[in-house]
């Protein structure tokens, strides 16, 4: 792997990513609140859109043009 790699954490309290270098050293990080629904359930398409935000403000803030070569995710339940 020659880009930079993609780790998300996906709680119930905050979701968390991170991008990191081919050594695993940590370039860039985001965190925000886990979506909820009125009823205090997980809200499954917030969830998805602010990954995504937070995978593009992370990599947008590093300045880079090296691609992110790999996404894994781990989350409870």
């Amino acid at each position: 792997m020659v880009g930079l790699a993609c780790g998300v954490d996906i709680g119930t309290t905050n979701i968390k990513v991170v991008l990191t270098d081919t050594a695993g050293q940590v370039l860039a990080r985001e965190t925000r609140p886990t979506p909820r629904i009125a009823s205090g359930e997980g809200d499954p398409l917030a969830l998805v859109s602010a990954l995504e935000a937070m995978i593009l403000a992370a990599w947008r803030g590093l300045g880079t043009s090296e691609p992110i070569e790999a996404i894994a995710a781990a989350g409870v339940g």
